[in-house]
């Protein structure tokens, strides 16, 4: 008996550090080998193009990737190991070059530590009630990509009320589809109208936000969707970080005039 109770807090033990802990992927989109830098210290003696690491506890990093190639920039970011939620898991970020010829760290899917968990994300409110859907609506050329089932709950205890909804996060992986969608429309005005119909369909952070607005190749387009999409941030507090969507002093000026 004596045993057994050792081996069940053996596996009680394991699970819980496992849930408490986080992994990190980040791999090379242009095939240029890196070095990577957490918190400032160096974590690969050899140059690689997929960097993996398991056991991570913090629920932030700063991440500094230098290239062997001298034609490209470094990066400097931080990155997040949990979800909107909190919850820890294994996150595979993206190295990729931006139109602008700039190197970028992106995340391309998160998957949280516990297997029960599913991602959610909200719709705008057309009847005063508060819905949340178990998936993201995309509508692309009069498709839907990925459907959502619609609950009514005027009274969920669990999401981050924004306006007369309850504010659920788009899940990391349901985001990239997002990117995608827009990325595959050709003309910018077609670009634009389906970032509109998401962002007024779903929960986006400010961060996911000036990521769809990066997407646009001009920056008049860009000035114009960030203006759109403030009032559906949830966490309008954090709008100062679209700026970085900008490339012109007075486009950022105009937006944070319009934001005022």
């Amino acid at each position: 008996m004596k045993k057994q109770l050792l081996t069940l807090s053996l596996l009680i033990f394991a699970f819980v550090s496992f849930a408490n802990q986080s992994s990190l992927r980040i791999i090379s989109e242009n095939n240029t080998p890196f070095y990577i830098y957490l918190n400032g210290v160096q974590q690969n003696q050899q140059p690689t193009l997929d960097f993996q690491m398991n056991g991570l506890i913090y629920q932030s990093y700063s991440v500094r990737i230098k290239f062997t190639s001298m034609f490209y920039n470094s990066i400097h970011k931080n990155i997040s190991l949990v979800d909107h939620f909190g919850r820890k898991g294994s996150a595979t970020y993206k190295v990729m070059e931006k139109y602008n010829g700039k190197m970028d760290l992106s995340l391309l899917h998160f998957n949280v530590n516990n297997t029960n968990s599913h991602p959610v994300a909200t719709c705008e409110n057309q009847n005063g009630a508060n819905n949340y859907y178990s998936n993201t609506t995309i509508i692309q050329n009069g498709n839907t990509v990925v459907t959502s089932t619609s609950v009514n709950n005027s009274n969920s205890p669990n999401g981050i009320m924004n306006g007369f909804n309850t504010c659920y996060g788009v899940h990391p992986s349901n985001f990239n589809r997002i990117i995608n969608a827009i990325d595959d429309e050709t003309f910018s005005d077609d670009q634009l109208q389906l970032a509109k119909r998401i962002t007024r369909k779903n929960c986006l952070t400010s961060n996911q936000i000036k990521e769809i607005a990066e997407i646009f190749s001009f920056e008049d387009t860009r000035l114009k969707y960030l203006k759109f999409a403030y009032q559906y941030a949830h966490d309008k507090n954090n709008y100062w970080v679209v700026n970085e969507a900008l490339t012109f002093s007075s486009s950022k000026r105009e937006l944070n005039q319009f934001i005022q």
